[in-house]
């Protein structure tokens, strides 16, 4: 099983590339790459699978992030 997957995510607001991931209190992966597109902003992240697997809310500070 993989360890981390590469995801899109659609964040509330515009995030940082570099921007620690973190879900369930933990740090659970990293912004490889962000932007904002016509519907609104995108980022590209690896995160840990059993952070997916759990379905675990994921948040960059007070920025809740939604799995495209």
């Amino acid at each position: 099983k993989l360890a981390k997957s590469l995801v899109k995510l659609a964040p509330d607001t515009m995030v940082e590339i570099g921007a620690a991931i973190s879900g369930g209190g933990k740090n659970v992966g990293t912004v490889t790459s962000a932007a904002v597109g016509p519907d609104g902003a995108l980022a590209l992240a690896y995160v840990k699978t059993s952070a997916l697997d759990n379905s675990t809310a994921l948040m960059i500070g007070d920025t809740a992030l939604h799995l495209r």
